[in-house]
């Protein structure tokens, strides 16, 4: 990767766009949004820990063990600790507060994939997909849930942005930077734990020193895990097993290996499963990650075809469906049901028109099909031209989707690496106009002839 020599240029476009991205997101936070709706299934969990932040330790007592956190990393709740407790306010105001914090926080993501698509492809590249970034109502709506996502993305995108800047200038201050980042983006969600892995082909195919490189990567990655131990070794003493920052992905993984595993959906149905797969009855359902991990693979070997289908389809079809479509959406009220009866005679296009959440669903469907396969076009141009500079944001993209795969893949697993698509959709939609502005070139003088 050649030195990023270019410093970036923010001229009077750039703070309109952001400054304009903000106030959508303002306005969506306090006009869409109720403050006493979460808006999601696990936020009443988060604040829950929030409110209660000796839930984050070790609890004196072992009694008080079953109320400790362990099936989330600490970042998230840690963030809403202070809203919830030192804000002299109701509920509903504490809440409007966090969505208006999520949503600066999502408006400096907008401002990172400027800065990414700025140093891999240029300005040009870097204010389509600023302008994608900042006017995409997936994120808008993302940050309005009292959810991990936005807290998530941010800090993987820094990542992200730090580590190229790091490979590019070889300073080893900026790698272990980076490696904080990584290390509290693990915390918040253990997703990116071991992406370093997938950082290789980067530094096998980048004109670089591959010894500096790799020893920024190991400075890197010994700050990742230096920064995850403590929280590590807590939850072990607590649950008495090694687990890396929470269990809930050995759960997911061992649902995943089951043909019933999106229906089991209460601690009923989890625990007559267990007691299918594992032995243990309904009175004793209190399995350990390893347990999981066993009983899921001796699944997936006693039927890894209907296993490898399964995986595939629901894949597919988690990057057919935008994430944050059902958000604030009445149950029932879907678009493809109302359009199959308009399209069979049965409904009018005022019917259709009328869906809630229309317009801002089709605008959903619109910036992720744009990514997805502007994106993918954009990949397949930088192979073809080795620009391998962007490597690690496609290796992003191929390492969350074969993960997530794993774990009963739903649409809200994979938008952490939609601003990885964003930014070869940028480079590809770029292409595209240059192309339209270089035939007209080639056209014109032949016009006036």
């Amino acid at each position: 990767m050649e030195p990023i020599e270019r410093g970036y240029h923010f001229d009077r476009a750039v703070w309109i766009i952001l400054a304009l991205a903000l106030l959508i997101r303002v306005f969506v936070m306090v006009a869409v949004f109720s403050g006493d709706d979460y808006a999601f299934d696990d936020s009443a969990y988060y604040v829950s820990i929030a409110q209660e932040p000796w839930r984050l330790g070790i609890p004196a007592d072992e009694r008080d063990y079953d109320k400790a956190a362990v099936t989330v990393g600490p970042i998230y709740p840690a963030f809403l600790i202070p809203i919830y407790n030192w804000l002299n306010a109701d509920i509903p105001a504490q809440t409007t507060l966090t969505r208006i914090i999520q949503a600066v926080l999502d408006v400096i993501v907008a401002l990172l994939v400027y800065l990414i698509a700025y140093d891999l492809f240029g300005k040009r590249v870097a204010i389509i997909a600023l302008v994608m970034q900042a006017l995409d109502l997936r994120y808008v709506f993302m940050a309005g849930t009292v959810a991990t996502e936005t807290m998530y993305v941010i800090l993987f995108v820094a990542f992200i942005w730090l580590y190229l800047r790091a490979v590019s200038s070889h300073k080893m201050g900026a790698y272990a930077l980076a490696g904080v980042l990584l290390g509290v983006a693990n915390l918040t969600r253990p997703v990116p734990l071991v992406f370093p892995l997938f950082l290789l082909p980067h530094v096998l195919l980048i004109k670089a020193d591959r010894r500096k490189l790799l020893r920024g990567i190991g400075i890197m990655v010994l700050v990742m895990v230096l920064i995850i131990t403590p929280w590590i070794v807590r939850t072990g003493i607590i649950t008495g097993e090694a687990t890396p920052i929470s269990a809930s992905a050995f759960v997911h993984f061992w649902m995943n290996s089951r043909p019933d595993g999106d229906l089991l959906g209460t601690e009923d149905s989890l625990a007559l499963a267990a007691l299918q797969d594992m032995g243990y009855g309904a009175d004793n359902p209190h399995l350990d990650a390893v347990e999981y991990l066993a009983a899921a693979v001796l699944n997936i070997l006693k039927n890894p075809g209907p296993f490898a289908s399964r995986v595939i389809t629901r894949l597919l079809e988690a990057y057919r469906q935008p994430y944050g479509t059902v958000i604030l959406v009445p149950r029932g009220a879907g678009v493809k049901a109302v359009a199959r009866a308009f399209l069979a005679g049965e409904a009018s296009l005022w019917e259709v028109l009328s869906v809630p959440g229309f317009w801002r669903k089709l605008l959903m469907y619109i910036w992720h099909f744009w990514g997805l396969v502007f994106g993918t076009v954009g990949i397949a141009i930088a192979l073809k031209r080795r620009e391998w500079a962007g490597c690690p944001l496609a290796a992003w993209i191929v390492y969350v989707s074969g993960m997530m795969s794993m774990l009963l893949v739903e649409p809200r697993y994979l938008m952490p690496i939609m601003f990885a698509f964003t930014v070869f959709a940028a480079k590809a939609t770029d292409e595209m106009i240059r192309a339209v502005q270089k035939r007209r070139l080639i056209t014109q003088p032949e016009a006036g002839r």
